[in-house]
């Protein structure tokens, strides 16, 4: 009986880690195939203000919340060794966003089992809005590995009481910080979390236990305070923690402020499958509830504790603050957001299978299918929409702005300039620079005409209102998602 059993396990095993290398797999391949897509505006101005400028300069300047500190920092070194090209300045998001398909994998491995790994992973690597941020250059997937790799590492240091775990778990808090500020809302929910599992030793004096609880609390803000330093000499204070990028509301406010972003975040931890995102929420809702009560059941309490701290202090924070962060900022909390609700469905999957087949061994092939079919599911309904997807990457995207450059390279002269409207100009400026063009920017009388690239809906009436002494702006090239027209001065000669 216990060589049958051995050899189930055994089975199980090589069983599970077949279908997280798939699960793998097809998260790389989703990410691997939008790692080329043109480049998209807030990455191109993280690139070209920050990341080809010298180390110094990248990183103590801080005029825009898109400057991610340490991820720009990896961006440095990525394009330094692999050239300026879309994938390798894309690089270490795509490392982050596979890291984090792996860091959910050994994560609930650690506090269920593998079953309930195997689900997260395969949300993971479904997720449109972390395959998305996969393949933008910016640090969000940054942030939710270190997030998940923080908890891990204080999670271990907790139960196993070693100080490697202490060290990595400040080091991951410290460098998520230097990624995103606003990551001091996963700092806080930490530093109360450890306050309930030491409170014991609090109340008794016992000060040896705390040493290290302690010197995370401290050394944490100091650390990444000196990280922050640059900036702060360089640009003020004000440009981290005050910039005019986030939105202020009054007290009244903050309630629909609140649930404006609430909703935002549902929409991200659910968008890309087949249905529509809230129905898919409220869908999974009670699995969630159930992934808890399961946490709870099998002595997962303190992880349950935790992710109850790390909702409630974002919001709380954000409340607190009056002030509305982009939701994007709160990526790290989608990954245990997935945990749970995974816990939830192979806990009710467990017992639903148990009930209807009593015989031990036809229901673990019951739970294995169910497990099966419902994890294939998943990351095939985010790989098969194609359509959808590719809408979703695309958004306040310049598809074609490389063919606009080369366009307008080919006719322009030194005389002539391009006026560009400000959602399509990094993408342009970046392209101009990575294919060698060196363009003239804006307008004035001497000049001998302009290429125009507006944004949708802009009126090119205003344009000749404003400058009498150029000719009506006319239609010189059509592309997807790029128009380029002419104006030429009206003592010069028409380009044609």
């Amino acid at each position: 009986m216990n060589i049958s059993m051995k050899n189930i396990q055994k089975k199980e095993k090589i069983f599970f880690l077949a279908l997280f290398i798939l699960i793998f797999v097809l998260g790389f391949s989703f990410r691997l195939k939008h790692l080329n897509e043109p480049m998209r505006y807030d990455e191109a101005v993280n690139y070209l203000d920050f990341a080809v400028k010298p180390i110094h300069i990248a990183l103590s300047f801080y005029q825009t919340p898109s400057n991610h500190l340490f991820h720009t920092l990896l961006v440095v070194i990525s394009t330094r060794l692999m050239g300026g090209s879309e994938w390798a300045i894309r690089f270490p998001a795509f490392l982050a966003g596979l890291a984090c398909i792996l860091m959910v994998f050994i994560l609930a491995k650690k506090i269920f089992n593998i079953r309930v790994a195997l689900v997260s992973s395969a949300f993971m690597a479904s997720s449109m809005f972390f395959i998305l941020y996969s393949v933008n250059a910016r640090g969000y997937t940054l942030v939710s590995f270190l997030a998940l790799f923080g908890y891990y590492c204080l999670h271990r240091a907790v139960k196993e009481k070693q100080t490697i775990w202490w060290v990595l778990g400040i080091l991951s808090t410290v460098l998520s910080l230097y990624t995103l500020p606003t990551m001091v809302y996963y700092y806080s929910a930490v530093c109360i979390w450890l306050f309930f599992i030491f409170f014991k030793e609090i109340k008794s004096k016992n000060f040896a236990k705390l040493k290290w609880p302690a010197l995370f609390i401290v050394l944490t803000p100091i650390l990444a305070f000196f990280l922050y330093l640059p900036v702060f000499l360089n640009t003020g204070i004000s440009s981290v923690v005050a910039h005019s990028w986030v939105e202020h509301l009054a007290f009244y406010e903050m309630p629909n402020g609140l649930n404006s972003v609430f909703k935002t975040l549902i929409a991200f931890s659910m968008q890309g499958f087949y249905y529509d995102p809230y129905v898919l929420f409220l869908f999974l809702s009670p699995f969630f509830v159930i992934g808890g009560v399961y946490a709870a059941k099998t002595k997962n309490k303190e992880f349950l504790k935790f992710a109850i701290l790390l909702f409630t202090m974002a919001f709380l924070f954000i409340f607190v603050h009056g002030v509305i962060p982009f939701p994007r900022t709160l990526i790290y909390l989608i990954p245990f957001y997935y945990i749970l609700i995974s816990a939830g469905i192979v806990y009710l999957s467990g017992k639903l299978s148990f009930s209807f087949f009593p015989k031990e061994k036809m229901s673990r092939e019951i739970l294995f299918l169910l497990l099966l079919l419902f994890t294939l599911h998943l990351i095939l309904s985010a790989g098969i929409n194609r359509n959808l997807t590719r809408n979703f990457y695309l958004n306040a995207n310049c598809i074609d702005c490389e063919k606009a450059v080369n366009f307008i390279g080919e006719l322009s002269t030194e005389n002539e300039s391009i006026i560009i409207s400000w959602l399509k100009s990094y993408p342009f400026f970046y392209y101009a620079k990575r294919n060698g063009y060196t363009f003239r920017y804006g307008t004035r009388e001497g000049l001998d005409g302009n290429f125009i690239i507006p944004s949708e809906g802009y009126n090119l009436s205003r344009f000749s209102d404003e400058h009498p002494y150029f000719s009506e702006p006319y239609l010189l090239a059509n592309f997807s998602d790029v128009q380029i027209y002419y104006s030429k001065n009206l003592n010069r000669s028409r380009k044609s």
